[in-house]
């Protein structure tokens, strides 16, 4: 999804692990990201990411709230 000049997306990884416990096998995030691209000399171009996600269901000891961030180098 678009709004304006900035994406949005939601994180859809939802995972479990076959070797925990079944009360503590999940995690599922709900949550939101943003990004903004730039373009650079030479075809190059810089991508920056934030998102904040919940985790519904999470297993014993994992966190309750994540912030994810990143920086991509575009190569032509």
């Amino acid at each position: 999804m678009k709004i304006g000049k900035l994406p949005f997306w939601y994180n859809n990884m939802i995972t479990y692990n076959w070797d925990a416990d079944s009360d503590d096998a999940w995690t599922v995030p709900l949550g939101l990201g943003v990004g903004k691209m730039l373009a650079l000399k030479g075809g190059h171009g810089l991508e920056f990411t934030l998102g904040g996600y919940h985790n519904a269901a999470r297993p014993y000891g994992a966190a309750d709230w994540v912030l994810k961030w990143g920086i991509s180098w575009l190569l032509p």
